[in-house]
């Protein structure tokens, strides 16, 4: 009897000692959880004290390098010679791509923190196609491609977050620039009727997208296998916030290529949302 009450004693005994062994290990694991949970909130920090400063340290002065160089192109201060206008113009060129990824990094840090939200208005078609005209005449000030606009006459009005529309043709209009050395590039739009809806598509004779990356140019930091040759620069944010902001808007989008031939981005948005 003495040794079965022992036995007793030494199994409850070794199950108390399993588990003060198991409650240590968890302490130690809380404390290593509450460490990378402190070092992560300091990231986190980190992270939004960088965003503050692209926002305003990085902007500001490439907004002033890009005005000043426009300034002295435009001849308020004399005459340039032809290898100045030259290094002038790939100042602008290249102070305003990066001041695009900026834009566009923060753009993708606000969808990413749920902070990006719609201002909706209305517009006629009038009024957008004006902006996007000033647009591609800027881009194709040297007349390299053809443009053409294909809109069906007596559109409604558009109720929408105008602003991102104009950035998401934008988008569209200027990649298709990059990869159209010669040729074309196409704006259509139409209205679908009883779908409610508006069919807006970008047209261009370029490169064109091999078949097995078309699966991934909406993903952030997707590019093709031509997006670094030539003049072609970037570092594929643009289809990624077109794809997030129509998301947000109530649209959807899709894309025919072919390679050699050119590409085609069609995408559509509620006639109002």
């Amino acid at each position: 009897d003495e040794i079965s009450l022992i036995s007793g004693f030494a199994s409850q005994a070794a199950i108390a000692v399993q588990n003060a062994n198991l409650f240590a290990q968890i302490w130690e694991k809380t404390g290593q959880l509450e460490k990378l949970t402190s070092d992560l909130l300091k990231a986190h920090q980190t992270k939004d004290e960088f965003m503050a400063a692209m926002s305003h340290e990085l902007r500001t002065p490439i907004q002033l390098i890009i005005g000043y160089a426009e300034l002295v192109l435009n001849g308020i201060l004399g005459q340039l010679s032809a290898e100045q206008r030259e290094s002038l113009e790939i100042i602008c060129r290249q102070s305003q791509s990066l001041m695009k990824l900026i834009n566009d990094v923060l753009t993708l840090e606000k969808i990413g923190a749920n902070k990006l939200t719609l201002d909706v208005s209305t517009a006629t078609f009038e009024e957008i196609l004006s902006h996007i005209r000033s647009f591609t005449d800027h881009i194709n000030s040297d007349h390299r491609l053809e443009i053409g606009y294909k809109v069906n006459e007596d559109l409604p009005p558009i109720t929408t977050d105008l602003l991102k529309l104009e950035e998401i043709l934008q988008n569209l209009i200027g990649n298709a620039f990059k990869f159209t050395e010669q040729g074309s590039i196409e704006l259509r739009v139409r209205d679908l009727g009883e779908e409610g809806k508006f069919e807006f598509a970008v047209a261009d004779s370029g490169v064109g997208i091999k078949r097995g990356d078309l699966a991934t140019i909406f993903k952030s930091f997707e590019q093709g296998a031509g997006a670094h040759t030539g003049n072609n620069t970037g570092v594929g944010l643009g289809l990624s916030i077109v794809k997030r902001y129509l998301d947000l808007m109530k649209g959807d989008i899709r894309v025919e290529s072919q390679q050699g031939i050119g590409t085609t981005f069609t995408f559509t948005l509620p006639h109002s949302i």
